[in-house]
């Protein structure tokens, strides 16, 4: 098991996003990945945000925009149908900006009565979709929620089964899960979040948002 080492930047707004990553060339060697995501208070999506990080980076460190699959795919009846229309301009802007890789995340719950969109289905349509169409040398990978989805064992397989090059997961709090899930898994392609918690608005944003069940160590 290789340990390459990712960080998250969230793109609050233009003078502070560009001065994070004029930062990061100082770590030119000891970070690999930066990974973007998109939220509501972000100043850019994703993908734009990507696309000026690799501008500054593109020769030190790989740039992993967050995608929200909930936004390209529709709910026809029951069944799950990618957005043709909306995932080729995807597809085109990823390309033109010789993006590499891509982290696939099944939505931010913005909504939380909104539970059409816990069909684990999005995310494995529109990946199935993606996977049809990009150059074989772009990656993507699917997030997982070891909270939220108390079956999520279940679903790797299903994401891998439907062309996922690896998976991310959410923070561990707890040094004796992240060793259960490193048990389990040993492989390249799974990469584990670590994030500090030192504000109780931040604990109560995880316990909150993603179910987090905080240890009492």
């Amino acid at each position: 098991m290789t340990k390459d080492v990712y960080l998250e930047l969230v793109p609050l707004d233009q003078l502070n996003f560009s001065q994070q990553l004029q930062e990061l060339n100082n770590w030119k060697f000891a970070i690999r990945w930066v990974n973007i995501p998109h939220t509501r208070k972000c100043f850019a999506n994703s993908i734009n945000a990507a696309i000026d990080a690799s501008r500054v980076l593109w020769n030190w460190m790989d740039i992993l925009p967050h995608i929200r699959a909930r936004d390209f795919v529709s709910i026809e009846g029951v069944e799950v149908v990618a957005s043709t229309e909306k995932t080729d301009s995807l597809i085109e802007e990823v390309r033109n900006n010789w993006l590499s890789k891509l982290l696939l995340v099944q939505w931010d719950s913005w909504n939380a009565e909104d539970v059409w969109w816990d069909n684990p289905q999005i995310t494995l349509k529109f990946l199935e979709y993606l996977k049809s169409q990009l150059w074989s040398d772009i990656s993507l990978y699917t997030a997982i929620d070891q909270y939220r989805w108390k079956d999520e064992h279940s679903r790797i397989q299903e994401k891998s089964d439907s062309g996922s090059d690896g998976f991310f997961t959410q923070p561990f709090f707890s040094k004796k899960e992240l060793e259960e899930w490193m048990n389990r898994y040993h492989s390249d392609t799974l990469y584990y979040w670590l994030s500090p918690v030192v504000w109780d608005k931040a604990k109560s944003y995880w316990e909150r948002v993603n179910r987090v069940a905080f240890p009492q160590e």
